[in-house]
């Protein structure tokens, strides 16, 4: 894996294909074969050719995901959910049968998943009232426990956890910070200088963080050894309201998700490597629906 001392940049170029209306969150393999989008308004989670912008197949039996990543060897989805009267829920899907289980449910508006390297447990963010909450994958029916409250996770949203699992990345809508918060201890410490930071990414050796930074319409960099953050540039500024970022397990590419409020709703992938950008797939406006 390159080693990135400085924030990556790209050049975008435009393919539409099938639309999108609220991508919220986008997962890839770490073979790169596909990926996994979780659209919220579109009450779908989709297994998405990661290259050629095709949808292979859509899973419609969720009540508005905000939230979908892969396990470690690619075999399973954990999604969660975020409906408008609050109550949301921890999923699995497995891929190889389509089956869907309720893991646990109760969360108050989940926002943000995270899965360890070996699947025993998950992290979830609740941004109301702003928490991050702990479930057992080992056990059947398990009950969500607290994990942390730190003082700006108010909004929590978007979450990244070490290869190692020895910390955790937090995006803090609200507070306009990221999070980073010790899996043993939960001491944290804060990253600053965002405007709406709705996800977050970590490099495969735990380095360096790209952060989708809603507000600003950007993608950020965090130096993880530094502290120093930066914006980056070429492709990475020209996302508009992105929401969901994932960078590839070789660190070739990312893909980004965003636009669910405007008029445009798309899912990118940007090639980090040769530094140019593909928009896989765009939306027209909501509006020209039938």
């Amino acid at each position: 894996m390159p080693k990135m001392l400085k924030p990556p940049k790209g050049t975008l170029r435009a393919e539409c294909t099938k639309g999108y209306l609220d991508p919220h969150s986008a997962c890839l393999a770490r073979s790169l074969n596909f990926a996994i989008v979780a659209d919220l308004r579109a009450n779908n989670v989709n297994y998405v050719h990661s290259t050629k912008g095709r949808i292979h197949y859509s899973f419609d039996s969720f009540v508005q995901p905000s939230c979908a990543v892969l396990s470690a060897d690619d075999k399973a989805v954990y999604v969660v959910t975020a409906p408008d009267n609050g109550h949301g829920a921890l999923l699995k899907l497995t891929l190889a049968t389509s089956t869907i289980t309720t893991i646990c449910d109760g969360l108050s508006m989940p926002k943000g998943l995270a899965v360890s390297s070996d699947s025993t447990f998950a992290i979830v963010s609740e941004a109301d009232p702003g928490r991050l909450m702990r479930v057992d994958l080992t056990k059947p029916n398990p009950v969500p426990e607290p994990f942390a409250v730190a003082r700006e996770t108010k909004g929590a949203r978007g979450l990244a956890l070490a290869h190692d699992d020895s910390f955790l990345l937090v995006a803090n809508f609200m507070s306009d910070t990221v999070a980073r918060v010790n899996m043993a201890t939960g001491a944290t410490e804060y990253y600053k200088g965002f405007m709406g930071p709705h996800d977050v990414a970590l490099a495969p050796d735990d380095s360096f963080a790209l952060v989708a930074d809603w507000s600003a319409n950007a993608i950020c960099f965090i130096n993880l050894t530094t502290g120093v953050t930066h914006k980056c540039s070429g492709a990475l500024t020209t996302v508009a309201e992105p929401r969901g970022i994932d960078l590839a397990a070789d660190c070739s590419c990312v893909m980004v998700t965003g636009g669910g409020y405007s008029d445009h709703p798309y899912v990118t992938r940007i090639d980090l490597a040769e530094e140019w950008a593909c928009l896989l797939y765009t939306s027209p406006s909501p509006r020209d629906r039938g």
